[in-house]
C-alpha cells in the first residue's frame, strides 16, 4: 500500500450497521512496518451515554402509546427501548436500535422503523444523561443497572402455528372461534371462510349475507359481526346461513356511541371495543342479558386495541403501542394491562379470538398470506 493510504473495510457485515460503520479504516505505517501501540491514555473508553438509563421526564420521542420507559445503549452499538402507554400499563416490548457516538457531543440512533436521528447527548454526571434533538425536545434519564421485570413483556408459549393461509383476514375482520378445527374469519372483500388450524384447510362459511360480513365473535350456535360502513355504532346477531338478523344490537342505544372495532363474547357477557366519539379515546363495553334484552353494565377507557377475546373470566387485546402491537390481559377491575406479552415478529397480527383454553391470533406474514398461531400466555 501507499503510505497514508487508508483501505476501507468491505468485509460482511449487516446493512444497518455497515452503514453506521462503513467508514471503519486500517491503518498501517510507511515501509510495512505497523504503528507503535496505542498507550492507556490514546486508548477511548466506550462513549459516556452508554448504560441502561430510566426516563425521568420529556418528550423527545413523544408521549402516548410510545412514551419511554427505559432505554438500553450497549458498549457494542446495540440497544433497545422500552415504552409504556400510560394510563392503561400497556409495554411495547423492546425496539432494536444502533447507535454510534459521531463526536462532538453527537449520537445516532438506527430506531428501525422510526428511522434514523442525528441527537445531542449530555452527561452532567455519571449517572445522568440528557438526549436532545434540533427543536430542543430533550428527555432526561437517571443510570440503572437493570430493566425491572415490571417494564418487561412476557413470553408467550406458542402451542401451534398455521402458516400460509389464504386468503387472509382483511383488517376488518376479526377471528371467531366455533371449534377446535373451524376458525371464522373474514377477507379483505368481506367474504367469511372457515380455517381449521390442524390443516391450514379453508374452506367458504354457511354465513349469513345481509350485508354485516365482519364477524367478530359466536355467542352459543349464532355469531355478531359489524359492516365497517358508515359510523358503524351497530352489530347484528346472525343465525349461520340465515338471511334475516336474530338481533341488531346499537352502542347509541346503550349510551355509548362507539365506531366498534371488535367484539367477544364469554359465559354471558360480550365484550364490545370501539373508538368513542364521546371521549375521544377507545372504549370498552361489557354488556349483560339475553338477546334483545342487552344491558350496559359498565364501560371504561383503554388503549387501542385491534382485536379482542375472553377466555374463562378473562379479557384479552390485541394493543397498539409505538413499538408494534401487544397481546395484553385486561384487568377489568382495574382498567389497566395486568399483563402485557410479547408476539413473534416479522407479522402484522389483526384479529383475536379464544377457545379451546387457548388465545387464537391471525396476522399477515411478509409474503402476504395469512398466519394463524395458537399460544398460552
Amino acid at each position: 500500500m501507499v503510505c497514508g493510504h487508508r483501505e476501507r473495510y468491505d468485509g460482511p457485515m449487516k446493512m444497518g450497521r455497515y452503514l453506521l460503520l462503513g467508514g471503519l479504516a486500517i491503518v498501517t505505517g510507511c515501509n510495512g512496518v505497523d504503528p507503535a501501540p496505542a498507550t492507556d491514555a490514546q486508548v477511548a473508553g466506550p462513549p459516556p451515554y452508554t448504560g441502561i438509563w430510566h426516563a425521568t421526564g420529556g418528550d423527545l420521542f413523544g408521549t402516548g402509546s410510545g412514551q419511554v420507559q427505559y432505554i438500553e445503549l450497549g458498549e457494542d452499538g446495540l440497544g433497545a427501548i422500552r415504552t409504556i402507554y400510560e394510563p392503561y400499563g400497556v409495554l411495547g416490548c423492546g425496539l432494536e436500535l444502533f447507535h454510534v457516538d459521531i463526536g462532538g457531543g453527537l449520537v445516532s440512533m438506527d430506531l428501525g422503523v422510526g428511522g434514523a436521528r442525528l441527537l445531542r447527548y449530555a452527561t452532567p454526571d455519571a449517572d445522568h444523561l440528557v438526549l436532545s434533538d434540533q427543536t430542543n425536545r430533550m428527555l432526561e434519564f437517571e443510570r440503572v443497572t437493570e430493566v425491572p421485570a415490571s417494564a418487561k413483556c412476557k413470553d408467550v408459549t406458542v402451542a401451534g402455528t398455521t402458516t400460509d393461509v389464504r386468503p387472509r383476514a382483511g383488517y376488518w375482520s376479526g377471528l371467531a372461534f366455533q371449534s377446535s378445527s373451524a376458525l371464522w374469519y373474514a377477507d379483505d372483500s368481506g367474504v367469511i371462510h372457515s380455517v381449521n388450524p390442524a390443516t391450514g384447510v379453508v374452506s367458504a362459511a354457511n354465513a349469513n349475507t345481509g350485508g354485516y360480513d365482519w364477524i367478530q365473535t359466536f355467542e352459543g350456535a349464532n355469531y355478531w359481526a359489524h359492516c365497517a360502513c358508515g359510523g358503524n355504532e351497530t352489530m347484528q346477531f346472525l343465525a349461520p346461513g340465515g338471511n334475516a338478523a336474530v338481533e341488531t344490537l346499537s352502542t347509541t342505544t346503550l349510551g355509548e356511541e362507539l365506531n366498534v372495532y371488535g367484539a367477544a363474547s364469554d359465559g354471558g357477557t360480550l365484550w364490545v371495543v370501539g373508538y368513542s366519539y364521546d371521549s375521544s379515546s377507545y372504549r370498552i363495553l361489557k354488556v349483560m342479558g339475553a338477546t334483545n334484552a342487552r344491558t350496559l353494565a359498565d364501560s371504561f377507557d383503554f388503549a387501542g386495541l385491534d382485536g379482542i377475546a375472553a377466555l374463562n373470566g378473562k379479557l384479552w387485546g390485541l394493543a397498539q403501542t409505538g413499538l408494534g402491537l401487544v397481546l395484553v390481559e385486561i384487568d377489568t377491575t382495574t382498567k389497566k394491562a395486568a399483563s402485557t406479552y410479547k408476539l413473534p415478529p416479522n407479522i402484522q397480527w389483526n384479529a383475536l379470538s379464544a377457545g379451546s383454553g387457548s388465545i387464537w391470533v391471525f396476522g399477515t406474514e411478509p409474503d402476504g398470506d395469512g398466519q394463524l398461531l395458537r399460544v398460552t400466555p
